[in-house]
């Protein structure tokens, strides 16, 4: 599992129903239609899929990770994908940090 660890990071190309922020107070998702991203809040904790190896490949985002899918981190994740979203995204290792 990963979870995002710095607060700068937008998720682009979406579904209209992501589009929105995350109450720093409640973790409630607040929805934005008009916006052309969803801010991803700290602490948003997702399930690896896949970490490229840098020397084979050489991916700008190795570590590709899934939120919205059911697994262990959407469960032990305090903040909530609205219902029917679904993410794939890919990280550099600054961007999220290991959960066990």
């Amino acid at each position: 599992m990963a979870k995002i660890s710095i607060p700068t990071l937008k998720a682009f190309h979406i579904n209209k129903k992501a589009r929105g922020t995350f109450s720093e107070e409640t973790k409630a998702f607040q929805a934005d239609e008009s916006s052309d991203h969803l801010k991803l809040p700290v602490g948003l904790t997702g399930t690896i899929s896949r970490v490229y190896d840098l020397e084979e490949l050489g991916a700008n985002f190795p570590i590709i990770v899934k939120f919205g899918f059911g697994g262990e981190g959407d469960e032990r994740s305090e903040f909530k994908l609205p219902p029917g979203v679904k993410l794939t995204m890919h990280f550099d290792s600054d961007e999220v940090e290991l959960v066990n």
